[in-house]
């Protein structure tokens, strides 16, 4: 099976904050182009919890109709009201997504019970692909691979999963428990530099950030391990890992990223929602030098 890289895409405002439909035509376009297989509107960097849901459904319903299947889209539809989130991803899946993205409650704190109970029970009224997403740095509780496994064993319909946690132990863990009961199970890892790991391993690829500003060299990294250039690979693996420090630059890197996209030639507008609308100059500028130095070796 073919290396992917997903874009967990960046959502583009007008200055009211308002969604500039013809910006984030921009990105798509510049996405395609630069041939990453899918793209996930309304992730972690698409600024979706500062999102109402009738902007969430308009938006989705846009997205899907503009890639018209030319890519695979997989909606984040997690919200913090479990009603809405059924009716969410049910939206997404009638209107042609692929699958849905779904992150894990993100304020009370949950038992592996309990995190098998929301998912169980949000998977039997979905009607669609479901991607489990574990962000534990996000939601304080992590899924773990045995709670993963029974999901799986009762719910046809949870196909695949993003995993965004600090070291690969866990994601390879959760893919030797599954791998054979379940191997069609599609696992991408959410850290960038996790990528060649989760290959390695038997997963599908990554649903990276840094593939919005550099799609290009992502595609081609995908296609590099693919094709067992190993020379290539391990070059632009350096490249990742060195570029893995623009997440560090701003807390929140959503702002910096469209800044960044915007210094390098996509006519797009940078406004990020409050409270988070101040991006430093430094840290443009910075994050631009990195940028040069990584690409110029």
């Amino acid at each position: 099976m073919k290396a992917e890289i997903i874009t967990p895409s960046l959502t583009i405002f007008n200055d009211d904050g308002s969604i500039d439909y013809g910006g984030n035509r921009k990105l798509i376009r510049h996405l395609i182009d630069n041939k990453v297989d899918g793209i996930v509107p309304l992730g972690s960097t698409g600024e979706f919890t500062s999102l109402s849901f009738k902007q969430k459904k308009d938006f989705i319903d846009f997205y899907l109709s503009e890639i018209d299947g030319s890519v695979k889209v997989l909606p984040g539809t997690g919200c913090i009201n479990y009603q809405e989130t059924i009716e969410l991803s049910n939206f997404a899946l009638a209107k042609g997504a692929e699958g849905v993205l779904i992150i894990g409650q993100y304020y009370y704190a949950m038992t592996q019970a309990d995190i098998f109970h929301y998912y169980d029970y949000l998977a039997k009224q979905i009607e669609g692909n479901i991607y489990l997403y574990n962000f534990p740095a996000r939601t304080g509780t992590d899924i773990t691979p045995e709670t993963v496994l029974r999901l799986l064993q009762n719910n046809k319909n949870i196909i695949g999963m993003k995993e965004s946690v600090s070291t690969f132990t866990h994601t390879k863990d959760i893919m030797q428990l599954i791998k054979t009961e379940f191997p069609q199970f599609k696992m991408y890892s959410g850290f960038d530099n996790q990528f060649l790991d989760n290959i390695d391993y038997g997963g599908q690829g990554s649903i990276g950030g840094l593939s919005n500003i550099l799609p290009g060299l992502w595609s081609k990294w995908a296609n590099a391990k693919e094709d067992d250039l190993y020379n290539e690979v391990i070059s632009i693996k350096e490249k990742i890992l060195s570029l893995m420090k623009l997440y560090q630059i701003e807390y929140n890197c959503s702002g910096l990223f469209k800044e960044l996209l915007k210094a390098r030639g996509l006519d797009i507008n940078t406004t990020t929602l409050f409270p988070f609308e101040d991006v430093k100059k430094e840290s443009i500028t910075e994050g631009l030098e990195l940028i040069s130095q990584v690409m110029d070796e």
